[in-house]
């Protein structure tokens, strides 16, 4: 449960946590990419002026880390349990 709510807070640290050092390491590489990259809500040019287009957007291009993050949430917890019950 710790992992995946580490996983929750940003991707990678429920892996590391679960000292899966190289996944760790692509979750977090991918969830910069996608959370801060060119593709990213921090770089969507946003016309303020249309308050409900500008959201739109944002939410749109910020799937690819919400899809990342649910993925990091959800290993890092499969991977706890399984390493629980050996």
């Amino acid at each position: 449960m710790v992992a995946a709510l580490l996983s929750g807070l940003f991707p990678g640290i429920g892996q590391i946590y679960n000292r899966q050092f190289r996944k760790a390491a692509l979750f977090i590489v991918t969830g910069i990419i996608t959370g801060f990259g060119p593709f990213s809500p921090a770089a969507a040019h946003l016309a303020f002026d249309d308050p409900t287009l500008a959201l739109e957007k944002t939410l749109v291009t910020s799937i690819p880390f919400f899809l990342i993050n649910l993925w990091a949430v959800v290993d890092a917890y499969r991977v706890a349990k399984a390493k629980q019950s050996v």
